[in-house]
């Protein structure tokens, strides 16, 4: 049956002026208490209440509902343990601390548990389960290992993600340096290469200048002249030719080098590319620590004002216990007082003896009343007791 406490007391009431009601009469009763669809569950507790009594009855639907209630928490752990979520070292140590303080712990408790951890109720539900089953070290190899090595894997990456940039910045430091060396040397070739080629001008144009010194003296011999002519156009062809093929193998060797500084100038800008996209990730990797940190400081917040409520309860829970014990010992005195006053009464004490006993009878029940009436913490009933045993006494006294 699915009635509530309030339905019940209803129901009680009808029952106690009619406990046989008329079908109208059920039909007032179903709209007064909001079961107009549902006319059986009226008819069956009817029924049953004259059976056993409202007491009784009330007894079992409890009861119902509490099994109910423990199905459905059963039900609810099983789809959670079969999602098989993992949680952090963070919840876990919040966790096993509100554990060893309650380890069963109420409704309301759970909900300020799970939100201070944030998870859902269900699933603090089921860690607490666990937790009583296996204890919180064997429980958090079973939900938390995975998280730790996955914490440790990303750390890795991390440090491999920086060894990864400073090996590639410290790469393109060295290429930098080789670009560099190799253009001095190309420079160096060239100069070189320009001044043995004049040193070899200035040496055929001084030896065709003696040949043409030489000839001048000699125009006498004009076989001797010939000879000296082809000579000289045979030295000369073979210094163009020889000129023309070291400029060509210069040109080749310098199409060379520049095909390997492009090559190493793209290699150089791929680099940097990746520098930068390392780098970017880098910083979307710092972003998410600087979050985790910020949740995790959010969430130690949470913690402190939980537990700072959960002192103010046991703080409350041990005034109204003093206050109890204080009202039960009280009480007691008082009823020693009028066990007193009963056997001077039978005993025929004088006047004078009723007078000595009221006086410190009503002293008494003056310091309760004054003493109900200061305190901060004191209730209404002890306020009323002692009012009451106040006048009690007073009548008393003139009777």
């Amino acid at each position: 049956m699915t009635i509530t406490l309030h339905q019940h007391e209803i129901l009680t009431k009808c029952y106690e002026m009619n406990p046989i009601p008329d079908d109208n009469q059920k039909e007032i009763i179903k709209k007064s208490i909001g079961f107009r669809y549902r006319s059986n569950e009226v008819d069956v507790w009817f029924s049953k209440c004259r059976a056993m009594g409202p007491g009784a009855l009330w007894a079992e639907i409890s009861l119902e509902k509490k099994k109910s209630e423990e199905q459905k928490r059963k039900k609810d752990r099983k789809e959670e343990m079969a999602k098989k979520k993992k949680i952090t070292h963070y919840q876990h140590k919040k966790l096993t601390k509100f554990y060893e303080t309650n380890p069963i712990p109420d409704y309301d408790q759970r909900d300020v548990i799970a939100e201070s951890v944030a998870m859902t109720k269900v699933a603090v539900d089921c860690w607490f389960f666990r937790c009583r089953t296996v204890g919180p070290d064997a429980l958090w190899t079973e939900v938390g290992e995975k998280a730790e090595l996955k914490e440790e894997k990303e750390k890795k990456e991390n440090e491999e993600l920086k060894k990864i940039i400073a090996q590639q910045a410290a790469e393109l430091t060295e290429s930098k340096r080789l670009i560099a060396d190799k253009n001095a040397e190309i420079q160096n070739l060239i100069k070189n290469s320009v001044k043995d080629q004049t040193a070899e001008i200035q040496k055929l144009e001084s030896w065709i200048t003696n040949l043409t010194i030489s000839s001048h003296a000699q125009q006498s011999d004009p076989v001797r002249l010939l000879n000296v002519e082809k000579e000289l156009a045979r030295v000369s062809l073979q210094l163009n030719s020889f000129e023309e093929a070291k400029l060509k193998k210069e040109n080749e060797r310098l199409k060379e080098q520049k095909k390997e500084l492009e090559a190493m100038l793209q290699t150089k800008k791929k680099l940097e590319e990746q520098v930068q996209e390392l780098r970017l990730l880098l910083e979307e990797l710092n972003k998410k620590i600087e979050t985790m940190t910020q949740r995790n400081e959010e969430q130690s917040a949470e913690l402190k004002e939980s537990k700072n409520l959960l002192a103010d309860i046991q703080n409350l829970t041990s005034i109204q216990n003093s206050v109890k014990d204080a009202v039960n010992a009280q009480q007691e005195q008082i009823a020693k007082l009028l066990n007193a006053f009963e056997e001077n009464c039978s005993t025929g004490l004088t006047c004078c003896s009723s007078s000595i006993f009221f006086i410190a009878f009503s002293s008494f029940s003056f310091r309760i009343f004054t003493s109900s009436l200061v305190s901060s913490n004191s209730c209404e009933i002890c306020s009323s007791l002692s009012i009451a045993i106040f006048r009690i006494s007073f009548i008393s006294f003139f009777i």
